[in-house]
């Protein structure tokens, strides 16, 4: 069985792949982007707990700390301040936990929380799960405006490699760091060197 989350409240249609229960874990990564449409929008996070007396601690990359302990399908939710971006906070529990992260933004054909606002929402998986290899691909309808970025939960440096060969090296110096990479125009591979 496979499930998704659409999310139609304001007609934006957006849709994200739900974790099953067996992937989740105990250590995350905020990863995410706050509004991309200059609106005060700013990004957020939630988790969810599925055993009695799960404890949670969070630390945000403006240094703010939380703990906080859940029952069973207890939920918190951490909205950052207007235009933060909450992409590196450190999420760590005692017993696995479901972590989904992102934001709401305006669409231009309305204002806030009416006509196309759009959720950028996703299921964030747990560090033991991350891999270390990706292939970005570009939309082949879509010549501008958008972007991928990688987070690293240890100093490292991403390598990306496009059709042509050519590499490019981005260094990373502190955990949680995040990198953004825009518009790429055909095919890349992306790793990192621990």
């Amino acid at each position: 069985m496979t499930a998704i989350c659409v999310d139609n409240t304001w007609g934006g249609g957006d849709v994200f792949q739900l974790l099953p229960v067996p992937q989740l874990g105990t250590e995350y990564y905020v990863i995410t982007m706050r509004d991309f449409h200059g609106t005060a929008y700013p990004s957020f996070f939630s988790f969810a707990a599925l055993a009695e007396k799960t404890n949670v601690s969070f630390t945000t990359k403006a240094g703010q700390f939380e703990e906080i302990t859940l029952g069973p399908y207890q939920s918190y939710r951490f909205d950052g301040a207007l235009f933060e971006d909450v992409t590196g906070t450190y999420i760590k529990s005692d017993k696995p936990i479901s972590v989904i992260a992102g934001t709401y933004s305006r669409g231009p054909a309305g204002p806030p929380f009416q006509c196309c606002d759009d959720a950028v929402l996703e299921n964030i998986p747990p560090v033991n799960s991350w891999g270390h290899e990706f292939v970005l691909t570009p939309f082949s309808e879509v010549t501008c405006g958008y972007a991928y970025r990688i987070i690293c939960h240890e100093n490292t440096t991403i390598v990306l490699s496009n059709v042509e060969g050519k590499l490019n090296e981005i260094k990373t110096k502190n955990t949680n760091a995040f990198s953004g990479i825009n518009d790429i125009k055909s095919p890349q591979k992306v790793w990192n060197i621990l």
